[in-house]
């Protein structure tokens, strides 16, 4: 078997690992968008989001859906560490939704780790 090489590119150096959106009551949005480069995997190792009351995030990876978040997985300041990560074969996104009658500031944090595809092939 050949050896992988385990040095990878952390998603901030293709991308920001944070972004937020105002999402206007009774509307919707892109909060986060993360497209993973030509030629590499994602490997997501880190997450978390704000919410409020009445908001909802729609977390998908490789446009299939994972989980409507209906609840904060962790601080923006203290992500939460996945083990394993989530491999991403080409994109990350959170759409937020706001039933609320207050606009609100949507964000999520996600990061992780980038290898070229042909680095993981042995």
């Amino acid at each position: 078997m050949q050896k992988v090489n385990t040095t990878g590119l952390i998603f901030a150096m293709k991308g920001s690992p944070f972004q937020s959106k105002l999402v206007k009551a009774g509307e919707s949005g892109v909060v986060f968008y993360y497209k993973i480069p030509n030629d590499y995997v994602g490997f997501l190792m880190e997450i978390s989001n704000s919410w409020y009351p009445n908001t909802w995030l729609g977390f998908e990876i490789d446009y299939h859906p994972i989980e409507a978040l209906e609840r904060e997985i962790a601080p923006l300041d203290r992500p939460k560490q996945l083990h394993p990560p989530i491999v991403v074969e080409d994109e990350i996104k959170f759409t937020g939704y706001n039933n609320d009658n207050k606009d609100w500031w949507l964000g999520v944090f996600c990061d992780g780790i980038l290898h070229l595809r042909r680095d993981l092939i042995a």
